[in-house]
């Protein structure tokens, strides 16, 4: 189903407004990516579903995040949208999107947070929405000076970076240095500073 403004006018009725193509997307999905609040507005008017979700569990907000679209985001928020809608494959709300795609603007990071997204609301890998953009700012996969907008926007929201990998990353390393000390990694080191003590006090 591909989405034309004049065809919309023309065509579109209340009967079909909900007709979904094979991957599970309404007329509302694909203009939220591409037309302006004007015609999102309407046709939300005309009973197209705010939070319908495609096969994939991604609703007309996340792929309005994906547009980088400010105005369509408030659109959908003021509509009604579910702020903390998580997609089915990877359970990232729409802030989560906000924040992988980096560009997306600390404005619509902004919006989502003030309408009530959980800055720390943990993914299916157990990412918060603030470890994608750590994880964009690591790799330069977006504008610096935005991300460390909304970094800080985040951090002041009592936003954390947390994911699972980095977690268990740490506790390999913590289990793997008391490992060490229990083998006698240590125990040279330990041995000279106790003869030089000895040393010392034969003097």
């Amino acid at each position: 189903m591909s989405f034309s403004k004049s065809k919309f006018f023309k065509e579109v009725s209340s009967k079909d407004i909900n007709k979904r193509n094979e991957e599970g997307e309404t007329i509302l999905h694909q203009a939220v990516e591409i037309s302006d609040y004007t015609t999102v507005r309407l046709l939300i008017k005309k009973g197209a579903e705010v939070n319908a979700r495609d096969k994939n569990g991604y609703t007309p907000l996340h792929c309005a995040v994906f547009a980088k679209s400010l105005e369509n985001v408030k659109v959908l928020l003021r509509e009604g949208a579910e702020v903390n809608a998580t997609q089915y494959v990877s359970g990232c709300t729409p802030l989560h999107s906000a924040c992988k795609i980096g560009g997306a603007g600390v404005e619509i990071i902004k919006e989502l947070v003030k309408a009530g997204a959980e800055v720390n609301q943990l993914n299916k890998y157990g990412a918060t929405p603030m470890y994608y953009i750590w994880e964009s700012e690591k790799y330069s996969l977006c504008d610096s000076k935005e991300s460390e907008k909304a970094s800080k926007f985040l951090r002041e929201k009592g936003g954390v970076i947390k994911n699972r990998e980095l977690t268990c990353y740490g506790i390999e390393r913590l289990v793997g240095e008391i490992a060490d000390m229990l083998n006698g990694s240590y125990l040279p080191e330990l041995k000279i500073i106790e003869i030089e003590e000895i040393r010392k006090r034969d003097k």
